[in-house]
């Protein structure tokens, strides 16, 4: 249903999404090799957020405020349970209409105030309602939200403090958020803290996996953990503050001799990682306790 839904989403040639019309569906072998490929990737399983205690009192209040569920708190748990995308109540994924459709001043209302249909991916014009996605590396992939709204994980963020979403029926239903400026900020800091521990983890795993590879696969397989180094260090710098800057100065390390190792002999491409390794851990040593 993902797989068949994404192509409805993402591939139609017009917004008609007529089945051999506008795209083609995927067949049971090629669903059965997308699904193959997309349990090899990434996490095998959620955080505990709760057990995580970071060493910067920003990202600390951060968590705070995320997993408070009370009219101080940010309430992001209730939907987001360890900042991935099972509801607090249901322990399910949801769909949910946050009436992020309703937001003020969309770009393409002002362009075009004549615009009333709405296309949520799967219809047209659609019922408003969107799957609830994972947060761990939300930082890292703006523009934000199915229309691209907004360009920046703060206000990403700010969004669940607005009026339209405080009026949506899960606004209602966690009885409305209502944050400061600052505590957006740490929240969205929170966020980019969670997505550099993310792309630490997956460098030092892949990288590990790389050493045991022949010269040219391994050669081949260095491009996603190198990406991921320099993620972490673009969300940790990305934010209206930098934090944790001896990490993102160990990041920046690790990032140049992974890509040296690119190119090296596979005795001193293993050497080269060995070190890339030993400074994303004491990076996110940095980061948490």
């Amino acid at each position: 249903m993902f797989i068949q839904g994404a192509i409805i989403q993402h591939y139609p040639q017009t917004l008609d999404r007529e089945p051999g019309q506008d795209f083609r569906l995927a067949t049971e072998e090629e669903l059965d090799a997308v699904e193959a490929f997309l349990f090899s990737l990434g996490r095998q399983e959620d955080i505990d957020l709760g057990a995580l205690n970071f060493k910067s009192a920003v990202v600390q209040k951060g968590k705070e405020l995320f997993l408070r569920t009370d009219d101080e708190g940010a309430k992001c748990v209730m939907c987001h349970v360890n900042a991935g995308s099972r509801n607090f109540i249901t322990d399910t994924n949801a769909n949910l209409d946050t009436n992020v459709e309703d937001q003020l001043d969309l770009s393409r209302f002002l362009v075009d105030d004549t615009t009333e249909d709405r296309d949520d991916g799967l219809g047209f014009p659609g019922d408003g309602t969107f799957n609830t996605p994972p947060l761990i590396e939300a930082a890292d992939t703006p523009p934000f939200f199915h229309n691209n709204s907004v360009t920046t994980i703060e206000a990403a963020v700010a969004f669940f403090n607005s009026p339209a979403f405080n009026s949506s029926d899960p606004g209602q239903f966690v009885g409305g958020i209502s944050l400061d400026g600052s505590q957006i900020v740490a929240v969205a800091f929170l966020l980019r803290t969670l997505n550099a521990l993310e792309n630490i983890r997956n460098s030092i795993d892949q990288y590990q996996k790389v050493q045991k590879y022949r010269f040219f696969n391994g050669r081949e397989r260095l491009g996603g953990p190198i990406a991921d180094n320099k993620d972490a260090i673009e969300v940790l710098t990305g934010g209206e503050d930098v934090l944790f800057e001896d990490a993102i100065k160990l990041l920046i390390e690790a990032h140049q001799l992974g890509k040296k190792a690119r190119f090296a002999g596979i005795r001193k491409r293993n050497k080269l990682l060995n070190k890339a390794i030993g400074l994303l851990e004491a990076a996110r040593a940095e980061i948490i306790e």
